[in-house]
Parts: C-alpha cells; sequence; structure tokens
C-alpha cells in the first residue's frame, strides 16, 4: 500500500475530515487520524484496519497487551488508543438510555414529534 503522502490529497484522512466533515470519514480514517503515522512497510491506513479487525474479533478484550500485538502498535499508540475510547466511552454513553420495549421509546419524545405518525398512535 501507498504511503499516505502518496494518496491523492482528497483520500487522506485528515484531509477528507477539513473538507468534507468527520461523517464523511470511514472507521478507519477516523482511527487513522488519531494514530498519526504507521510504521516502516504498513501505513497508517493497514495499522488502523488492523487494530479494527482486533477489536471486532475481541471487543471485550481490548486492552494495552492485546493492542501491542499487533504489528505498528507500540506502548505510546496502544495506550492512545484505549484512552481514545474510554473518553468517548465516558463522555457519550454515560447517560445512555436502553430502550427495551418499542411502546417505551414513544415516551421519550413529545406528543408533538410523533403525534402524525401512524405507529405511534399504535404505542401510545
Amino acid at each position: 500500500m501507498k504511503k499516505i503522502k502518496e494518496l491523492p490529497y482528497f483520500n487522506r484522512p485528515r484531509e477528507k475530515l477539513i473538507a468534507r466533515g468527520q461523517q464523511a470519514l470511514s472507521e478507519t480514517d477516523l482511527l487513522a487520524i488519531l494514530l498519526g503515522s504507521g510504521v516502516k512497510g504498513k501505513n497508517v491506513i493497514l495499522v488502523a484496519r488492523s487494530i479494527l479487525r482486533k477489536l471486532d474479533q475481541d471487543r471485550e478484550k481490548l486492552d494495552v497487551k492485546s493492542l501491542m500485538a499487533i504489528e505498528g502498535i507500540g506502548l505510546a499508540k496502544a495506550c492512545q488508543i484505549i484512552a481514545a475510547v474510554e473518553f468517548s466511552r465516558r463522555r457519550f454513553f454515560r447517560d445512555s438510555v436502553v430502550v427495551q420495549k418499542a411502546k417505551l421509546f414513544f415516551c421519550l419524545f413529545p406528543t408533538s414529534l410523533t403525534k402524525n405518525r401512524k405507529i405511534s398512535s399504535v404505542y401510545r
């Protein structure tokens, strides 16, 4: 795979973020930005893909040691990833609500948002 500098400008993760916003980025792009760089023979995109595969396989076992088993991830990058994941979990999921029944979902919203929808009458 090419080095990031060899990719077209518009395909580079940071440049894509600036030009099109974070919604336009893939998970690989977002993680590549967090990582900042790859290693010799493996650009940051490939390293990011390896980490995402590891996350998909061992979601519950995400720790420094398991990340360091991935080529291109040393102690500093492993800590950086763990910290970013934990920060996101604490910051954005601390007040999350789990809706176990559809009827309860509609209780979370004002009637004005759901009154014109057929489905709302079924669950109210």
